[in-house]
């Protein structure tokens, strides 16, 4: 137990990581992974320091005036801060860059394969549309010429 009283908080960053990823996989969050993974900090962290503290230290601590256990809160707060911090980056260092590339990568294909099907929808739109000018270019000559008939006859008296 020396050595991760020698490490200390540091030792807690892989408690931290393994628990968020842990709770993570059983329960359903509404909130992201950091907030949790900050309240297993602010858990773990605080819980590190009285297993590591020695008595004496910890119960001058909440033994003191009201500005010591103050300070000693803030102390353990930013401690739990700062290993939260440390924990993130690590987690995003090792896997947590490749999940979200993935994740990127995917949504990437999905966005082109909506749009190569849009593209073959205006396609097919813009063919049928120049296939309905095609015959109605063809209607209109002999429509034309049915009014330029018309016309002649109008016009010689038949």
């Amino acid at each position: 137990m020396d050595e991760l009283e020698i490490l200390g908080n540091a030792a807690a960053v892989p408690v931290i990581i393994a628990t968020t990823q842990a709770l993570k996989k059983n329960l359903s969050f509404r909130y992201k992974s950091e907030v949790v993974s900050f309240v297993v900090s602010l858990i773990v962290c605080p819980a590190w320091w009285l297993y590591n503290t020695p008595d004496a230290e910890i119960q001058a601590v909440i033994g003191g005036s009201f500005l010591d256990i103050v300070r000693g809160g803030m102390d353990l707060f930013i401690i739990s801060a700062a290993t939260w911090l440390s924990a993130t980056k690590s987690y995003d260092l090792f896997s947590g860059n490749r999940k979200r590339r993935a994740e990127l990568a995917k949504d990437k294909e999905e966005i082109q394969k909506k749009h190569a099907e849009e593209k073959e929808a205006l396609v097919q739109k813009i063919q049928e549309l120049e296939s309905d000018l095609k015959g109605g270019k063809e209607n209109e000559p002999s429509n034309q010429n049915e009014v330029d008939n018309k016309l002649v006859d109008i016009l010689e008296g038949r």
